[in-house]
């Protein structure tokens, strides 16, 4: 399946070999390659601002037009607790809902129904978005090899989710053909790298739980060197298909999720508005 021809995108590649030098050289890296900032944790009054998404990144309401307000669904959560959970389809803005839709992100509706999902009918779509559910219903009804060509495709359209989705379902394969190893280790690491490099940091949260004691800064020099193998893979898969692969999309409101992660880790909460999508 995995084609090792030459590489379009040399930008990515570049971006790619950035975040994970910092890997061996910062000895405060984290899984996200940014060293952490210990000097303080920001208090609660200081992040309630993120409540508001207008104060919080500036509302632009023409940006917005395209979702149909009858789809949003609106819930105040703890922020420890969205933290702690997997947010990947969990906006904590409108304009991170946005990126979430642009980005072929699912709906929990969506994924609710993926066992009954009938992939026969899917075959062949050239629908990003119906290429990501048909591989997630693939993989939820025990197919998980007639999953990976098309999530692969999906993400050569800019799905990062499903090359999140990918990276998982490869590396439950290899664990249970070969056995759990270091190799299948680094493998999916790189993968959920060039996820976060396309853009979704909320990656962070699959490394944390599927290689919670994994050592970066030991295998900082593989892990680049997959991460640049296989960003080159995405652009190639996507020139064969006819289309150009999409690039860097960096999804809204890092830094505030960071303030989160640090309240979470001074062992405090706020009340925060979350944003998603259910149709």
């Amino acid at each position: 399946m995995k084609k090792f021809l030459v590489v379009g995108g040399l930008g990515l590649i570049a971006i790619s070999a950035i975040t994970l030098t910092s890997l061996n050289h910062s000895p405060a890296s984290k899984s996200d390659g940014r060293a952490e900032d210990n000097s303080g944790v920001s208090s609660l009054e200081e992040l309630r601002h993120h409540r508001d998404p207008g104060k919080l990144l500036g509302k632009d309401e023409s940006r917005h037009a395209q979702i149909d307000p009858s789809s949003i669904r609106n819930e105040i959560r703890s922020s420890s607790e969205l933290v702690a959970s997997d947010a990947r389809l969990i906006a904590i803005s409108m304009e991170e809902l946005e990126w979430m839709k642009n980005h072929y992100y699912p709906t929990q509706a969506e994924i609710n129904s993926l066992a009954t999902l009938d992939i026969d009918s899917l075959n062949g779509t050239d629908d990003p978005k119906l290429q990501t559910l048909f591989g997630l219903a693939a993989i939820r009804q025990g197919k998980p090899m007639a999953s990976l060509g098309m999530l692969e495709d999906a993400a050569s359209k800019g799905s990062v989710y499903a090359y999140e989705e990918l990276a998982l379902a490869e590396y439950g394969i290899a664990n249970e053909r070969f056995g759990k190893s270091i190799d299948g280790d680094r493998v999916l690491r790189a993968r959920l790298e060039v996820a976060k490099i396309l853009g979704d940091y909320k990656a962070d949260a699959l490394i944390k739980q599927y290689l919670p004691n994994f050592d970066d800064r030991a295998n900082a020099a593989v892990v680049q060197l997959q991460t640049t193998e296989f960003l080159r893979q995405l652009g190639i898969h996507g020139q064969l298909q006819g289309y150009r692969t999409a690039g860097p999309d960096p999804r809204p409101n890092l830094d505030q999720w960071n303030d989160l992660k640090k309240l979470a880790q001074a062992g405090q909460s706020t009340p925060i508005e979350t944003f998603s999508l259910e149709k």
